[in-house]
């Protein structure tokens, strides 16, 4: 059953689907659709487009659809941007609706788009959205989930 805010996280997922043009993914094990906002270190064609290479994607973000949820997924190479350590964090965002933002934390130069996959489907083992460890309170500080 979805409560109020889970519909307004897909029905934002839906909208930002509509403008994606083309951009939006299935999981290659079912783990949900998501739609990337960066390119990752093996799309050589847009990496070319866009006068990038590999090395420049050490951060990768994505709004996940998964199980009646959606939410926004992070991920970063070790020591950029986050002085976290290699690993999976969580925050639900203060602003209704009040979306989960997950960040993960790879020990890696770039983030190709099976790393992303992969820890994608490392969350969705570990219950995400519905267990009670994705039970966040808005505007939360991010807690460490999961070493990577």
């Amino acid at each position: 059953m979805t409560n109020h805010y889970q519909r307004e996280r897909l029905s934002d997922f839906q909208s930002r689907t509509a403008f994606s043009l083309g951009n939006l993914l299935s999981h290659p094990r079912g783990h949900g659709r998501y739609l990337p906002t960066h390119p990752f270190a093996d799309d050589a064609d847009l990496l070319a487009e866009l006068d990038l290479t590999p090395a420049d994607c050490r951060n990768v973000d994505a709004w996940w659809e998964l199980h009646e949820d959606a939410c926004l997924i992070q991920a970063y190479t070790f020591g950029h941007v986050t002085p976290a350590g290699p690993g999976l964090y969580a925050y639900r965002q203060k602003a209704p609706p009040h979306f989960v933002t997950l960040i993960v934390v790879l020990e890696c130069e770039s983030i190709d788009r099976a790393m992303l996959e992969q820890a994608m489907a490392c969350i969705a083992k570990l219950g995400f959205p519905r267990d009670l460890i994705f039970d966040l309170s808005p505007g939360s500080a991010p807690i460490r989930i999961e070493a990577f």
